[in-house]
């Protein structure tokens, strides 16, 4: 697949998406209209951390915006729970959210629980969804694009003259 959508005209009012390869050393690229859609800098490297939604789907947050959240959720897990309980629900939460970290170009490097998540067989690179989504970034399966477009079509159909 070649064509990249450059210097294009946007929508207004609709947030920015775009189809991305995942690329060699597991990195997926989050394009420059997204990042800015977002406001996240591409002029340093920073920490990110994914929640991974319904299998397929994972949302990115600033470090900063999410991280004293999972830890006051960690810390409210350790008073309520005893034992097991406790142990499984701090691994639950460790397992919905994970850190990754992306690269000032905008690439973001994905571990191999996050790509096992995003429905990728190791060694492959399939194609995913990366949209603007409040002030995060989503990725989506790309099974998972034709679903929703399938499921909001009648929604998001304008009506034409």
């Amino acid at each position: 697949m070649s064509g990249k959508t450059r210097n294009t005209p946007t929508f207004a009012g609709v947030p920015p998406s775009n189809v991305m390869q995942l690329g060699d050393k597991n990195r997926l690229s989050v394009p420059a209209d997204v990042m800015h859609a977002v406001d996240w800098s591409r002029k340093k490297s920073m920490t990110v951390v994914a929640e991974l939604l319904d299998e397929g789907h994972i949302r990115l947050y600033r470090w900063d915006d999410i991280a004293p959240a999972i830890e006051a959720q960690a810390k409210q897990i350790t008073e309520d729970f005893d034992g097991d309980e406790r142990h499984e629900r701090a691994a639950a939460l460790g397992d919905r959210y994970r850190p990754l970290t992306m690269e000032k170009s905008g690439r973001l490097i994905l571990i191999e629980a996050v790509l096992l998540h995003l429905e990728v067989t190791l060694g492959e690179h399939p194609y995913f969804l990366v949209r603007a989504f409040g002030n995060n970034v989503e990725i989506l399966a790309y099974r998972l694009r034709k679903e929703i477009n399938r499921r909001y079509r009648s929604d998001t159909t304008p009506e034409l003259d």
